[in-house]
């Protein structure tokens, strides 16, 4: 494995409130988002583990409303059916539960991969499924073994984007186990990147994730990959995110500044 970066730069340009109420009622814990030109729609998808409705993604079109503003429009829910065309239950229940994370269109627009962490309560490792406009399964993503059986609960497959050559990246929040500890205060990490392409096999480089920016004493605290996206043929833009357990239980993350790179021929092996 090898690891390399570059210096990136990002501002915002525009932000959306997206009202609770929206859609089924059920808006939240928002964890991917992805953009179609063609088709000029997006989609979301919730990490919500059918714990409060069933596990969904959205489409939704926005619009410049203001200076610095977009406004939601046509916002959809779209169930994410299993192969059977079920909706996935919660953890715990001995079948297939998910925890989805990322999101992204096909290279085509027609349909959409998403990524789950996996459920572990109930024996089912992390996966990379492409599913129809109806959110039901057409396909499964062959990973790599380690990525299915060797991940962190909770802290697996976080990002997805796909190359302009039509690879697949897949990036790991956390290591694997057996890659060395989790990020803490005094020490960086390392996660997988892993470059999928039919017909070749893959292609699997390490990544340094920074130490946690902030950790309190008897508190959860953590650092790792939330999502990537491909910038051309060479570089990754990497978003990290860094959190510790405030008084009440609950979260507070931080966002290292926005210059994260990856640059993967820059030192192939």
């Amino acid at each position: 494995m090898c690891h390399a970066r570059s210096a990136a730069a990002a501002r915002i340009v525009a932000t959306a409130d997206v009202p609770s109420g929206a859609g089924d009622g059920h808006v939240g814990g928002i964890s991917g988002l992805d953009y179609d030109q063609r088709q000029r729609a997006w989609l979301m998808i919730s990490d919500d583990k059918s714990e409060h409705a069933p596990a969904r993604a959205y489409r939704l079109r926005l619009r410049l409303a203001g200076d610095r503003q977009l406004a939601v429009d046509h916002i959809t829910p779209v169930t994410l059916r299993s192969e059977a065309a079920r909706a996935y239950p919660q953890p715990g229940h001995g079948s297939e539960a998910v925890d989805p994370e990322a999101i992204r269109f096909t290279p085509d627009g027609k349909d959409f991969l998403w990524s789950s962490e996996g459920d572990a309560a109930d024996g089912f490792g992390a996966s990379v499924k492409t599913s129809g406009r109806d959110g039901r399964v057409r396909a499964l993503v062959t990973l790599p073994g380690n990525l299915q059986n060797r991940g962190r609960p909770n802290r697996t497959v976080e990002g997805l984007s796909f190359a302009p050559d039509g690879a697949l990246w897949v990036a790991m929040e956390a290591p694997l186990r057996g890659d060395g500890p989790v990020a803490d205060a005094d020490h960086a990490a390392v996660v997988r990147f892993t470059r999928l392409r039919a017909g070749r096999p893959p292609q699997q480089f390490a990544y340094r994730v920074d130490p946690v920016v902030r950790a309190v004493a008897h508190r959860l605290s953590d650092n790792g990959v939330s999502e990537i996206l491909a910038l051309d043929a060479e570089r990754l833009l990497i978003l990290e995110r860094s959190g510790e357990q405030q008084d009440d239980g609950t979260f507070s993350f931080s966002l290292p500044p926005l210059s994260r790179g990856f640059r993967w021929r820059a030192r192939r092996c």
